[in-house]
């Protein structure tokens, strides 16, 4: 299994509501802009127990220094419509100021802490909490 696999499975498995895993994992594979679209689109596809709401007005420092007194890893795998930044690695302040406000669809996963950052391309943001952690 590739590493871009494992990780798109665990966010699936740690932030996608039920219903719809199946569906997401079968994109996995052959499908990636439909995943993407799927998750950008509409933010319901989001388990809402995931979710801790960024306040507007925050800024990317703040994200990150909530992420990182949760426990949030600094190694991070990037989803995104962006095609540069689609399934790469980096750091969680790099990553967070890469997407920040920046009108794209983007979902980043901490490898192995159970934590993301999830930004719909419009006004939604949201810092993500696994419930049971899914790690791969």
């Amino acid at each position: 299994m590739t590493e871009d696999r494992r990780y798109t499975l665990a966010v699936i498995k740690n932030f996608v509501v039920h219903e719809k895993q199946n569906r997401f994992i079968g994109f996995i594979e052959s499908r990636r802009d439909d995943l993407l679209d799927e998750l950008f689109i509409d933010e319901r596809n989001l388990n809402q127990e995931t979710l801790i709401k960024v306040p507007s007005g925050k800024s990317a420092s703040f994200v990150i220094d909530e992420m990182k007194k949760m426990g949030a890893t600094d190694h991070v795998y990037l989803m995104s419509h962006h095609s540069d930044l689609d399934g790469k690695f980096t750091s969680l302040e790099d990553a967070i100021e890469s997407v920040f406000g920046r009108h794209f669809g983007a979902l980043l996963y901490c490898v192995n802490s159970g934590f993301g950052y999830y930004e719909d391309g419009e006004t939604s943001r949201y810092i993500l909490r696994a419930i049971s952690k899914e790690q791969m």
